[in-house]
């Protein structure tokens, strides 16, 4: 007999079904999603910090945010004491006024 005919007679060889031979999968849950895309945010942050114009652009922000902070402070001092100024000028003028009043009488 020639092995054609041989194997023709013998049974098929048994395919076992798909979850015999993998372990078997479990359902893919809400904190498996957010594990990845907490493993993704993480990639991306790491990224971003090996960038040079990140960190250029930071301390640029930086100085920037020192520069108008301190812009701000001067213009408010110098607006406050103008007010203070002012104040003291106009009370001064309200007290001449009332002793004039006063010696009028």
């Amino acid at each position: 007999m020639s092995r054609s005919v041989e194997r023709a007679s013998q049974p098929p060889l048994a395919i076992a079904p798909p979850s015999s031979i993998a372990p078997a999968s479990r359902p893919r849950t809400a904190s498996d999603q957010q594990a990845a895309l907490r493993l993704i945010g993480l990639a991306m942050v790491g990224r971003v910090l090996r960038n040079r114009r990140l960190y250029e652009q930071i301390v640029v922000g930086a100085i920037l945010a020192a520069v108008l902070t301190r812009m701000g402070r001067e213009k408010g001092l110098r607006t406050i004491s103008r007010l203070i100024a002012w104040n003291t000028q106009e009370v001064q003028r309200l007290e001449r006024k009332a002793s004039r009043h006063r010696r009028g009488r």
